[in-house]
């Protein structure tokens, strides 16, 4: 078993498009010591949502501002103050706001039998945490949520985590974080530990489908995969799905995730997703609530002609333990030529020593970001289901 192992990825890597990931930088970028430069990353993407950010809100127990900060035997900061970048995103959301605090709410479980325990977080801005929040703390029945913006919540002895160790935090609160008043507990930060409590939580809460799914994400705004290219990529998962059952009674099925699902709905298909397919964005944030071993197949591209490799999330795979991941680059000229409406690419003007000026180089990241359509050649295709079957039968349904 050993044997086949490294022989399947000795194999893989041989294709020179298929990196499986375990140690990737935060940013989710390759790193090229030659002309590398930082991602801007803070850009929005709004091409995943939950279908409750646009229903309305959950409404506060009291109408008194001051009488809901009344009671709190423990409190925790689930503001997400540490960070300066878009809260309201779907991936900033999950990857920069709840994962980093989820610790908070271990501390908060272990306190609950002592008295109320109130957690501050947004309520009244949309969108915010309490989709997913709500559901998670269901079972704390003494639980308090208080919106920040209530004038008695920001006086409030609290505990918060500190972000310092987080590769993406606003530098002035964390500059301010040893002295910020109120503050009664400073806790440090594990992802790799937070993710796994979310992953227990959602186990109580998920009901999944009767068998194993290969997830196919689809975005709507940008980056969403043209036609013929969504077909073939569904026939070509039905096959892995046939082929699996033919190979193992360890049966396979296959769902298509959509924008604007339910909470329930995600957390139903992703706590067991065997496999995810999707086009780099906002919806991959979803396999850190993977409970069990999956391949993640990441489609990329590259930022220059010259395989300069573009974005990745692959960082993901560091917190959750569970996740094998593959990015998959498609070639930049094929992306260009599904995207003709958008004209020439971006030029990047270079320095006497050669090196990408770093203003240009973000801003052709982004205008490839926004491109609308994704195409995969048959030869791309073909590569994506060899690497998913051989990642399934390694590390999902291995041989024994």
């Amino acid at each position: 078993m050993k044997l086949l192992r490294v022989a399947l990825n000795c194999a893989l890597l041989a294709e020179g498009l298929y990196l499986s990931h375990r140690a990737a930088d935060w940013h989710g970028r390759d790193v090229d010591d030659e002309d590398s430069f930082s991602e801007d990353l803070n850009d929005s993407d709004e091409d995943a949502s939950f279908r409750e950010d646009f229903e309305a809100g959950p409404i506060l127990n009291s109408t008194e501002p001051m009488s809901a900060c009344v009671g709190c035997h423990f409190t925790i900061d689930f503001s997400c103050p540490f960070t300066n970048i878009h809260q309201s995103n779907y991936f900033h959301r999950i990857v920069d706001c709840m994962v980093p605090m989820y610790g908070l709410l271990e501390l908060a479980r272990a306190r609950a039998a002592e008295g109320t325990v109130c957690i501050l977080t947004g309520v009244t801005r949309a969108p915010n945490l309490m989709p997913l929040l709500s559901k998670l703390i269901a079972d704390m029945e003494d639980a308090a949520v208080i919106d920040y913006d209530n004038e008695c919540a920001r006086s409030l002895p609290r505990h918060a985590v500190n972000p310092v160790t987080l590769p993406r935090y606003g530098w002035s609160y964390a500059k301010a974080f040893p002295t910020l008043p109120n503050i009664v507990g400073r806790h440090p930060i594990d992802l790799p530990a937070n993710v796994r409590a979310l992953r227990r939580d959602i186990s109580r809460i998920a009901t999944p489908p009767d068998h194993r799914q290969l997830v196919l994400i689809q975005r709507e705004r940008t980056r969403a995969f043209e036609p013929g290219t969504a077909a073939a990529l569904r026939d070509m998962l039905n096959g892995v799905v046939s082929a699996q059952g033919e190979r193992s009674h360890n049966s396979l099925g296959f769902f298509e995730f959509t924008p604007n699902m339910t909470v329930k709905q995600t957390l139903d298909v992703f706590t067991n997703a065997a496999g995810v397919v999707g086009y780099h964005g906002a919806g991959h944030a979803n396999t850190l609530f993977t409970a069990h071993p999956s391949c993640v197949m990441e489609i990329s591209t590259y930022r220059t002609l010259n395989w300069k490799p573009w974005r990745s999330n692959s960082d993901l795979a560091n917190q959750n333990d569970l996740l094998f991941w593959y990015t998959v680059r498609v070639k930049l000229q094929t992306m260009l030529s599904a995207n003709t409406y958008a004209g020439e690419l971006p030029k990047i003007a270079k320095d006497i020593a050669g090196h990408e000026g770093r203003k240009l180089a973000a801003a052709r990241s982004r205008w490839i970001k926004n491109l609308r359509n994704v195409r995969l050649l048959p030869y791309d295709i073909r590569n994506l289901e060899k690497t998913l079957t051989d990642c399934l039968m390694l590390h999902v349904f291995p041989v024994s």
